[in-house]
């Protein structure tokens, strides 16, 4: 049997769906066959939308991908799971061995199979990650494999996962004849993806704001150590123009998409807008006013959300914006910056023609599930050889 490097990852958006397929090499190099896009009616709340139309939306984006990569089926496939869908549990865990031994692979993994006892039938553990870990000396440490010690503890972090949001996709994807689906966190494949590992030794901190939905998280290491999400995006913009203006959505869109809040209109300056073959005038402060409001409620949320988390972090930390949702509106990040009183950047992967920040999501889970496809494929190859030399 001919083994394959290709990697199949579906992103599930607020707005959108995405497929992905291709590969991140060894050396961090991105080598994209295909990717395909669609909008669906998406989820709010944690809840879908038109769930009824999901499997065949699904299938249209994965099988236009699929075409142009050239692949007839899929084997395998990993599913972006949004913040909405999930939450996170850190815990310390320690072992103690009877002697001083060298920490293994096996050990690790046991490590957070001890940890891993969760009792919640409504959610299911999807993706396991060291905060750091600790040996005899109790230093902090990021990697343990491969050196000695009679105790091994760690800071470990757990992500689940909605049960009803994995059964939706096994059953569906099954139903495709997929036989592999793996789960991963959106919110940590966009860290991973996006920042080095020596960056993560420090707090990194990511709003993610989307269409419909964002979400703050709060990364040390490996993993997450808080996750919270809201049912505010750049749709709740555009919408509060076109109720005002009484226009429709997609011309209310085409406005927000054009301002520049780092001007300072005066009473004097209007916005025309064409529509139904008439012109309007609408003063920008209006318009400025209406963006403000929303983009405060985005603001209170990304409050409450640090204020709730029980890890500090330093106050000088830039907090890392994605996502479509407004990273696009001139003078939105400086407006959040100074309203939370914490510097903002905008920031999105190292991707060739992916740089944009709605890309952050997207290349993370190419960039996590490819690793997890060739440790797969090295074992495999492990094996065959064992098997050959024997």
């Amino acid at each position: 049997m001919q083994l394959t490097k290709d990697t199949v990852v579906l992103e599930v958006g607020t707005s959108k769906l995405s497929a992905i397929i291709g590969n991140v090499n060894a050396s961090g190099v991105y080598e994209i066959k295909s990717i395909y896009k669609k909008e669906y009616a998406g989820f709010m709340n944690g809840e879908w939308l038109d769930e009824e139309k999901l499997d065949d939306e699904v299938f249209d984006v994965l099988q236009n991908a699929m075409n142009q990569a050239g692949l007839k089926s899929i084997k395998k496939i990993f599913i972006g799971v949004p913040s909405e869908f999930s939450s996170v549990y850190v815990k310390e865990v320690t072992t103690t061995f009877d002697k001083s031994k060298v920490i293994t692979n096996g050990d690790i993994e046991a490590l957070f199979n001890k940890g891993d006892n969760f009792q919640d039938k409504e959610f299911s553990t999807i993706n396991r990650s060291p905060i750091y870990y600790k040996l005899y000396d109790n230093k902090r440490i990021q990697q343990a494999v491969g050196l000695e010690s009679n105790v091994l503890s760690g800071l470990l972090s757990y992500i689940l996962c909605k049960r009803s949001f994995i059964d939706v996709f096994e059953r569906m994807l099954n139903g495709f004849g997929v036989k592999q689906v793996e789960f991963i966190s959106e919110s940590l494949a966009s860290i991973v993806g996006l920042f080095e590992p020596e960056q993560r030794d420090n707090f990194v901190v990511l709003l993610d704001v989307g269409y419909l939905t964002s979400s703050v998280a709060l990364c040390r290491g490996d993993g997450l150590l808080h996750l919270a999400s809201f049912s505010v995006g750049g749709a709740n913009i555009s919408a509060d123009i076109s109720d005002y203006l009484a226009i429709p959505y997609q011309k209310a869109n085409e406005i927000k998409e054009g301002l520049d809040l780092n001007l300072v209109p005066t009473l004097n300056d209007f916005y025309k807008v064409k529509y139904r073959g008439e012109s309007y005038r609408v003063a920008y402060h209006d318009i400025h006013e209406l963006v403000y409001d929303r983009l405060d409620v985005i603001c209170s949320y990304l409050k409450k959300a640090i204020d709730i988390c029980e890890y500090d972090f330093p106050q000088y930390l830039p907090i890392y914006l994605v996502g479509g949702g407004i990273s696009y509106l001139r003078g939105a990040r400086e407006y959040i910056s100074h309203q939370i009183g914490r510097p903002i950047n905008i920031i999105g992967p190292k991707v060739p023609n992916y740089e944009k920040p709605e890309y952050a999501s997207l290349m993370g889970l190419l960039n996590v599930a490819s690793k997890s496809n060739l440790s797969l494929f090295e074992s495999i190859k492990n094996k065959i050889k064992g098997f050959l030399t024997k």
